[in-house]
């Protein structure tokens, strides 16, 4: 199903996105300056509530007619209000903050949401005013899903409307992060709101999961990059593997960090860290799709996989890039100790998992002087090598599967050979030279 054509429009970089939120503090708008203004504008809010709809009464921008309850209010917008009251109540329940309130610009403190017929996107975010990073704004969402790739109209309503009330909620913590953080949690959102119920979260999985070679510190390619969506897999992960409150967390420590430090931040007190949680985040996205059963996601037999590098035999090589993760798929045989070299300067992590086993029966290769290495038994293996220097390029990492070397008996002392633990490939000749030291005492106690 194609993405709705509004998240791609939202997809910029993060610097663009930086230098909007620095014009914006530099030259404020007057209040409700560049708000829509609708033909015969008419407004609804549920008794009570904390949002207010504004709809067109005629023009394009007027929504569907339809009434059913005949109180004069149509019923799209009825729907409209219901969804955004309950989602921002979930929400506030979840632990975030609410949205500035506007009656400092002359506002009435409910939250803000236009209706209008919108050609290029289906919602968007505006902002009135900022004071440092906080800022106060309104939704603009699509008057009817005429002509997208929704399913109903009330998922359409379900998947742009809490998505961008989000954005204000990210808005009263610190406007301007990356757009990996800010479109990818705001699709988590909408997940956590509505799981199995709505399909917005698989729908953008595929630009992440498709793509973990990709550096998920730099900033998305701009429109038509759906990356930033996808990496709703990374709250969904602090989620599931901590708590929802994870990510909260993150939003409040996104005051004064960036995404990524704040995410550290917030896994610190749950005994982890940003260099941990991430490479646990790349041993779980192995497990999606036929392997979903042996991992940490719940429902992802459905999801798109990683994809593979060509199965090595023997020695192998890849590319690392800033945070990200390359899947290797490996057949031991007689050279069983897999060994990861990379350069000096770039820090990887190394981990092997056998065909058909689980995030438990993966192996760490353990690091000495740089250099990770383990030995296994012979079979099928996938080798997941996450890289942890960031702001890094494409820099080559060797793999390398050689015998095992055997250490001589401690009580054998006639010979004078000898053969000591090592990586790489003096293995097999440190091998073959063990095996003809061992035929020259055979012979020797021959002669005897």
């Amino acid at each position: 199903m194609a993405a709705p054509a509004r998240r791609l429009r939202d997809a910029v970089p993060a610097t663009a996105a930086a230098l909007a939120a620095a014009a914006v503090l530099a030259t404020a708008a007057p209040a409700r300056a560049a708000r829509p203004v609708l033909a015969g504008e008419a407004t609804y809010g549920v008794t009570g509530g904390d949002l207010l709809v504004h709809y067109a009464t005629t023009g394009a921008d007027a929504p569907p007619a339809a009434d059913a309850n005949a109180d004069g209010v149509p019923d799209f917008v009825e729907s409209v209000a219901q969804i955004a009251e309950a989602a921002l109540d979930q929400l506030g329940a979840l632990g975030f903050r609410r949205p500035l309130s506007d009656t400092a610009i002359g506002g009435d403190a409910r939250i803000d949401i236009y209706l209008r017929d919108l050609v290029s996107a289906d919602g968007s975010a505006g902002t009135d005013s900022c004071t440092g990073d906080r800022c106060v704004g309104y939704v603009v969402a699509e008057n009817d899903y005429a002509g997208y790739s929704y399913p109903s109209v009330e998922e359409g309503i379900r998947s742009v409307v809490p998505h961008e009330i989000f954005h204000l909620i990210q808005n009263a913590y610190a406007a301007g992060q990356p757009s990996s953080w800010t479109e990818g949690s705001a699709v988590w959102a909408v997940e956590q709101l509505y799981g199995a119920g709505n399909s917005d979260f698989e729908r953008f999985l595929p630009s992440f999961l498709q793509r973990s070679f990709r550096p998920f510190e730099r900033a998305p390619a701009g429109f038509g990059d759906g990356y930033a969506y996808g990496a709703a897999l990374w709250p969904y992960f602090l989620a599931h593997r901590f708590e929802p409150r994870a990510v909260v967390d993150a939003w409040q420590a996104c005051e004064t960090a960036e995404f990524l430090a704040a995410a550290g931040a917030a896994v610190a007190p749950r005994g982890s860290s940003l260099e941990a949680a991430f490479i646990e985040f790349t041993r779980w996205n192995l497990f999606t799709g036929p392997r979903a059963a042996g991992g940490g996601y719940p429902d992802a037999a459905a999801w798109p996989t990683v994809p593979l590098e060509p199965v090595a035999t023997g020695a192998a090589r890849i590319f690392i890039e800033g945070l990200s993760a390359r899947y290797l798929p490996i057949t031991v045989g007689e050279a069983p100790r897999v060994t990861v070299r990379p350069p000096a300067g770039l820090r990887v992590a190394a981990w092997l998992v056998p065909d058909g086993g689980t995030l438990a029966d993966g192996v760490e290769l353990e690091e000495q002087d740089g250099v990770h290495a383990a030995s296994v038994r012979a079979g099928g293996y996938t080798l997941v090598v996450t890289g942890l220097s960031r702001n890094t390029i494409a820099t080559a990492v060797d793999v390398e599967l050689t015998p095992e070397i055997v250490e001589p008996d401690d009580d054998d002392d006639d010979g004078g050979c000898s053969a000591g633990h090592g990586h790489g490939r003096a293995g097999g000749s440190l091998l073959i030279l063990g095996a003809l030291c061992a035929a020259g005492r055979r012979q020797r106690r021959r002669r005897d």
